[in-house]
């Protein structure tokens, strides 16, 4: 039973990913787990805290990530049923078993704090050491290859979009600690409450509220504040031509190259002043094919707008990368070209492409591409009269440090372009657009965000989405922005919030220890 209800709790901390509305869901869904955790009597071994953990964690994942079985057959790369099958497997279920084998660590340390009676002996530092812990496992999503953090707490959030709004404090990691500690805050009312210490109770349910409303507060207030600041005058338009993942390689060329023209000339007669393209909208090498090249110059000057152009490019040496680059109105390439820098494994590249050929070779054919993608390493700013833009292509949008590096340097326009296609039909198309609603509030930015198939939309720099065009449609959205030059607390902090987390954690584990041993001397 114990097992099911740690299950139960990972899959209603999840629930908001999958049903938005219910964003409310995960602000005390953790908070029975926690009180177990923490002050039940049964003296379990740390493999079985390890055990309770992967239930948590692991079934939070398999919700997180069931949008994989909605990509099946995955008949866009060409797959027979049963390697589709294996994909999806290796997909929906291991991703969840990686990250589970790590976040279970999370209750380990728990059970580690509980047996040096810590939780009963020091309930306020309790609680918050419960949730500064947590962001760090949220934050050991986001390493190695294998790192996704797809399923951040806050990713829940972006629906209700006065629960992101401290987010430009410190970060979303901040967000997920604030979750987590209303949750720790109620597990212990929970406990006082069975022993009927009812005031102690009522102190603790109203701590839990506090912090709860504090944050809805502080995100009314800041959404208002920014929203009277905001004076927008620059026209963006956002490109969606609808052409599917699997359409897109098969010598369409001239089509694509036409469609894209006549949707970029569209949005120039509704007044755009800068036009996106959606990731790879041509996906071909373009530094080998001047025709290309030329022909999105000249689509720019007859538009008499600014283009960011996307496809495929090579420099010097023969490396291949996903480029955005900026065409002003009078056809002519500015400044340098972006390319993405944090890739897609097993779509743009194979990790360690001999072992997985062995293990999984369904895996290593993932890839559309016959070469693998370099990734970029500069911000690569592109400069316009109004102001600097700072580009992402897809999987860069889901790093809060990749945004934040390009407006560090100065951009005050983030565009997004990504290729979501192969997600079409599915809810993660929606999960991946809440990645650029975080983006924005963190820095305070526009974002615009253009998709091959959608969703595409343009966000405003409190995490509302002013415009979109959904799943399989074709066509053009524009939206009034601004270039904004102010920097939040987030921008300029980055991610401190993870080492203060971490220095936290450590002293309380380090006086917890020595006041055990002082005890047992005694």
């Amino acid at each position: 039973m114990r097992f099911f209800l740690y299950a139960l709790s990972g899959a209603l901390t999840a629930l908001p990913m999958i049903a938005p509305s219910f964003w409310f869901v995960a602000w005390v869904s953790v908070a029975p787990v926690l009180y177990l955790e923490s002050f039940s009597k049964e003296k379990a071994s740390y493999p079985s805290a390890y055990g309770r953990g992967m239930s948590f964690f692991f079934v939070f994942g398999l919700f997180n990530f069931y949008w994989f079985w909605e990509l099946y057959p995955l008949d866009f790369l060409g797959f027979e049923k049963g390697a589709a099958l294996l994909v999806v497997i290796l997909a929906s279920v291991g991703i969840p078993l990686l990250q589970g084998a790590v976040s279970s660590f999370y209750f380990v340390i728990l059970s580690f704090m509980k047996r040096r009676g810590f939780f009963e002996s020091h309930p306020f530092l309790g609680l918050l050491f419960s949730a500064f812990l947590w962001p760090i496992f949220e934050f050991c999503h986001t390493l190695t290859f294998l790192g996704v953090p797809w399923g951040r707490l806050c990713a829940g959030q972006t629906s209700f979009t006065p629960s992101i709004q401290s987010a430009s404090l410190l970060g979303s990691f901040f967000v997920s600690f604030l979750m987590i500690l209303t949750s720790a805050t109620l597990a212990f009312a929970i406990k006082e409450f069975k022993r009927k210490s009812v005031k102690r109770a009522f102190l603790f349910s109203s701590l839990a509220i506090l912090v709860f409303a504090s944050n809805l507060v502080f995100g009314v207030i800041r959404i208002e504040k920014v929203e009277t600041e905001l004076s927008p005058d620059t026209t963006v338009a956002c490109v969606q031509g609808n052409i599917r993942f699997e359409d897109k390689w098969v010598g369409k060329a001239q089509y694509t190259l036409d469609l894209h023209r006549n949707l970029t000339i569209e949005a120039a007669e509704e007044g755009a002043d800068i036009v996106l393209w959606p990731e790879t909208a041509l996906p071909y090498d373009i530094s080998e094919d001047p025709y290309l090249e030329n022909s999105i110059c000249e689509i720019a000057k007859d538009a008499d707008c600014t283009l960011i152009a996307t496809a495929f490019s090579r420099d010097s040496r023969g490396r291949l990368y996903n480029t955005a680059r900026l065409i002003n109105n009078k056809g002519s390439q500015v400044g340098d070209i972006y390319a993405k820098r944090h890739l897609v494994p097993f779509g743009e590249y194979t990790p360690y492409e001999d072992l997985i050929r062995k293990i999984a070779p369904p895996l290593a054919d993932l890839s559309a591409i016959d070469d693998p993608v370099t990734p970029g390493e500069s911000t690569a700013l592109f400069e316009t009269d109004k102001g600097k833009i700072g580009s992402l292509i897809c999987f860069d949008s889901v790093y809060e440090d990749l945004c934040r590096k390009s407006v560090l340097d100065g951009a005050g326009l983030i565009c997004v372009s990504t290729n979501d296609s192969w997600f079409s039909g599915s809810s993660a198309l929606r999960q991946h657009n809440s990645h650029a609603i975080l983006r924005a509030v963190e820095n305070k930015r526009y974002v615009a965000r253009a998709a091959n198939t959608g969703i595409s939309s343009i966000i405003s720099p409190t995490g509302k989405v002013l415009t979109s065009l959904g799943d399989s449609e074709e066509g053009v959205i524009t939206e009034k922005v601004s270039f904004i030059e102010d920097t939040t607390l987030f921008t300029i902090l980055g991610n401190v919030f993870i080492p203060v987390c971490a220095v936290f954690c450590l002293i309380n584990i380090i006086y917890a220890s020595i006041e055990s041993l002082k005890r047992k001397k005694k």
